[in-house]
């Protein structure tokens, strides 16, 4: 499923920008002007990062990681996109989340 599908599809609310096509130039601008990566080497709690093996933003999952120091995770789900790990039950490791968690915690 296209990340586009999700929101027109099982995620679709009306007011939702990404559902009703509301999108222009200027809407994602904050976004796109923080740098989301600025000083993740500095995070020194443990860290878990779940990802899809097919999903778009992996790359990014996977960058983050090799910049962030130990103790880190890095969790590539088989077979599912970025919005299945939204909602898909059956492919989010909720088993991984709780062995993190009752680990770290």
């Amino acid at each position: 499923m296209r990340f586009f599908d999700y929101y027109v599809g099982r995620a679709f609310h009306p007011r939702s920008v990404n559902s009703n096509g509301a999108w222009d130039a200027l809407t994602p601008w904050g976004y796109y002007n923080f740098p989301l990566q600025q000083r993740i080497e500095t995070i020194k709690q443990p860290k878990l990062i779940v990802t899809g093996e097919k999903a778009h933003s992996r790359y990014m999952a996977e960058e983050a990681y090799n910049r962030l120091k130990d103790p880190k995770e890095l969790v590539i789900v088989p077979n599912a996109t970025h919005v299945d790990l939204y909602d898909q039950m059956d492919k989010i490791p909720f088993d991984k989340f709780d062995e993190f968690f009752k680990e770290n915690l």
